[in-house]
């Protein structure tokens, strides 16, 4: 830096390095005196330079273990005072240098993208015969980059340079090998444990993920995602992203961790879901670092499968005593009992019925009306028997057999219900009840009445007048021929008595 002259008096110097604040420099006023006299330097033969010092650095990357040397690592170097930085890139041998023999000050002045690029700090122009730091302390920072990743990056330190053109030997750096953080995962439906889901509005997909490698004591963030297999697509829902995170401190090397994901999965069925996950170091929270991830759309383990929901239906239709006929009467009541599995709990449903007339295979029709009813319930378990009744006036329907048809219609949208199921089967024996004729009740004789007719008696009726004087006749001659049995043996008793008390 090359101060003009002045005059005896120095004011006030602005030093603006590298876009940063300028720093401001207050320089007491001085003189200069030669032989006990004051110099003016006012002249141009006069004028004085001023005489900063310069040093470099100069050190070695390698990676632990192996000894390994890692080219293209940058370091950043700072100025503790201004604040001024510039970046200086190891070479294929891991070396760097911020000397120009070993790169001009002049060549792609702070640029910081190669080992080949020059370090100039100061407003100076750059000059090859100084070094290119200036008396001052400096903060030595890795970056991080591709040659270092997975690996312990060495914490910043601070270095003094104080001696004009001497290049300090930083040594060898050395980056120790983070162990490789492995990740396996597990996606099961949170209710069953199973890889199958039935179709819901409300499933829970739990992601089981066992990590290793894990450094004690570190924050880490999991983050995970659903995705459409068949479409190798994020699955989307009222289009937003179905996804959850996690974050925790490794309390081991080793660690087994839950993710969950709830959502509705009502349209999915037939779809395979398979979770992706990222798992981020939270050591800068501002800027996570991702460690690992697992993203595999053909991996068995991180998929399950969204089955269609079946709701199966079974029913019986029988009178108010659980007989399958009735007679025909003017205030009749079918009882149907209809069985259902498959339903989802907490879900709202209509179970709407209808009796039909089987011969016609046509709705039954009374007083012009339709016979219908509905019955509405929230299902709390997955398997439920309800019963819907129809009454109904039925003294016309003497001979018929009547079938119950049964809708359920799933209510989450009142406005616009959807059915799930049906049971419409006109043969069905467990549906159908049969209707019969009232018998009819004969009129009863008063006894001791005669009945007079002018038509003279058929002849069917003489005939069994005839029969019955006969059989009058047989029953008289019976009795008398009885009775005269009876006499002739009693006087043949009494002769045998009379004989014997002769004999005496």
């Amino acid at each position: 830096m090359r101060y003009r002259p002045l005059g005896r008096a120095v004011t006030i110097a602005l030093w603006r390095a590298n876009n940063k604040p300028p720093v401001e420099l207050v320089v007491a006023n001085f003189s200069i005196t030669e032989n006990g006299k004051i110099v003016d330097l006012t002249g141009e033969s006069h004028s004085i330079y001023n005489q900063i010092k310069r040093g470099d650095l100069e050190g070695v990357k390698i990676g632990a273990g192996t000894h390994k040397r890692l080219a293209n690592v940058p370091f950043k170097i700072t100025s503790k005072t201004t604040g001024e930085s510039h970046i200086v890139v190891t070479d294929k041998n891991g070396q760097f240098s911020t000397a120009s023999d070993w790169a001009s000050h002049k060549k792609n002045t702070n640029a910081g993208t190669s080992s080949e690029d020059g370090i100039w700090f100061g407003i100076s122009e750059p000059d090859d015969s100084k070094g290119a730091l200036l008396y001052d302390t400096y903060e030595i920072e890795e970056l991080a980059c591709e040659s270092n990743k997975g690996m312990k990056l060495i914490p910043a330190f601070e270095v003094v340079v104080r001696r004009n053109k001497v290049t300090i030997d930083l040594g060898t750096l050395t980056d120790e090998y983070e162990k490789e953080i492995s990740i396996h995962t597990t996606a099961t439906d949170k209710k069953t444990g199973e890889k199958v889901i039935v179709a819901g509005k409300k499933v829970t997909i739990v992601d089981t993920v066992t990590l290793d490698g894990l450094e004690e004591g570190r924050k880490y963030q999991l983050k995970g995602w659903q995705m459409l297999k068949e479409e190798n697509a994020e699955l989307l829902i009222d289009g937003k992203r179905v996804e959850s995170d996690y974050t925790f401190v490794a309390d081991s090397e080793k660690m087994k961790v839950e993710i969950s994901y709830t959502f509705d999965a009502s349209e999915l069925g037939g779809q395979n879901l398979v979770t992706f996950e990222e798992l981020y170091d939270l050591k800068n929270p501002e800027e996570p670092v991702k460690v690992v991830e697992h993203k595999d759309i053909d991996d068995k383990g991180q998929t399950v499968l969204i089955t269609e929901r079946k709701i199966s239906i079974h029913t019986t239709a029988t009178d108010k005593n659980g007989k399958k006929e009735m007679e025909a009467g003017k205030d009749l009541t079918i009882v149907d009992t209809v069985t259902l599995e498959g339903l989802e709990i907490g879900t709202n449903y209509k179970l709407s019925g209808w009796q039909m007339v089987k011969a016609e295979n046509a709705k039954l029709i009374i007083d012009g009306k339709e016979v219908t009813n509905d019955y509405e319930f929230t299902a709390d378990k997955e398997n439920m028997e309800v019963q819907i009744e129809f009454t109904f006036d039925g003294s016309t329907l003497g001979g018929k057999q009547l079938v119950t048809f049964e809708e359920l219609y799933d209510m989450t949208n009142p406005e616009e219900p959807k059915k799930v199921t049906e049971h419409k089967e006109i043969n069905d024996e467990g549906q159908t009840v049969t209707i019969k004729e009232v018998p009819e009740t004969p009129t009863p004789e008063t006894p001791g009445t005669t009945t007079k007719t002018s038509n003279p008696p058929k002849t069917e009726d003489t005939a069994n007048a005839i029969l019955w004087i006969a059989i009058l006749v047989l029953s008289a001659a019976g009795i008398t021929g009885v009775r005269i049995w009876n006499k002739k043996k009693q006087v043949k008793r009494l002769g045998i008595e009379e004989k014997k008390e002769e004999e005496e």
